[in-house]
């Protein structure tokens, strides 16, 4: 279970941490922001995703996985296409 566990976390920060730790300066430049404040951001979105993983396994251990997964693809691609707008 233990290796189950540090597999998954390392497969969670793996996307995130590829695509914002080497576009940092970038990124603060295109925002006008300092590199911390981004290091802080980044911080911040990593915390909530852990914590909302905890509540989104106890939910999915009482629901099932499949329809938490399409819940959330689906919140994801309304959130995706609003942001469109």
């Amino acid at each position: 279970m233990l290796r189950f566990l540090i597999c998954s976390f390392t497969l969670v920060l793996l996307y995130p941490t590829a695509i914002d730790l080497v576009g940092f300066p970038q990124i603060a430049a295109d925002l006008n922001a300092t590199e911390a404040q981004l290091h802080i951001a980044f911080s911040v979105y990593l915390a909530g995703m852990a914590s909302t993983m905890l509540f989104a396994g106890k939910i999915a251990d009482s629901v099932g996985r499949k329809s938490v997964a399409i819940t959330g693809a689906v919140i994801f691609a309304g959130a995706s296409l609003f942001h469109l707008r």
